[in-house]
């Protein structure tokens, strides 16, 4: 019974999957970002379980081989904090307890260890828990319906 049932759920779970893998999985616009101390990357995001996957992260910092994660509203309150291993093709689960404007990656564990290091992230995404497990795998930044709706609505009020 168990080898019809996965006969069955096998090509749906493909199937959406790729449904997932060409629209607007990720929720970032992050192709290649190198600062010093940490990295600020945009987000409007929900409170929920999300996953921050990089295809590369690195940094110069000795003190921890992790990185700090905080994901903060427009008021710099943080409402998601995690730590993620450096390296290639590495992800981490963060827990969003609001509504969040930023996502700050540390080049170390703490804001003390981070300062003066430098910190580089490739190809970074952010999608649900749920679209995670389904499909893992980068896609870039697609604009939401919603989104180019209000890109429209800005450049038609700034024509008028």
């Amino acid at each position: 019974f168990e080898d019809s049932f996965s006969d069955i759920i096998d090509p749906v779970k493909e199937s959406v999957a790729s449904l997932l893998d060409s629209g607007s999985k990720n929720m970032i616009n992050c192709t290649s970002a190198t600062e010093v101390t940490y990295v600020d990357i945009p987000c409007h995001v929900q409170a929920g379980t999300y996953t921050l996957s990089f295809d590369s992260l690195t940094s110069d910092d000795t003190d921890a081989s992790v990185c700090k994660i905080e994901v903060t509203d427009a008021s710099s309150n943080v409402h998601g904090t995690s730590y993620i291993q450096r390296g290639n093709n590495v992800n981490a689960s963060i827990n969003v307890d609001g509504e969040s404007t930023n996502i700050r990656i540390y080049a170390s564990d703490s804001y003390s260890n981070s300062e003066d290091d430098n910190i580089t992230a490739a190809n970074a995404m952010l999608c649900t828990s749920y679209d995670w497990k389904l499909s893992n795998k980068y896609v870039d930044y697609c604009p939401t319906v919603k989104e180019l709706y209000e890109m429209i609505q800005n450049i038609q009020s700034q024509l008028q």
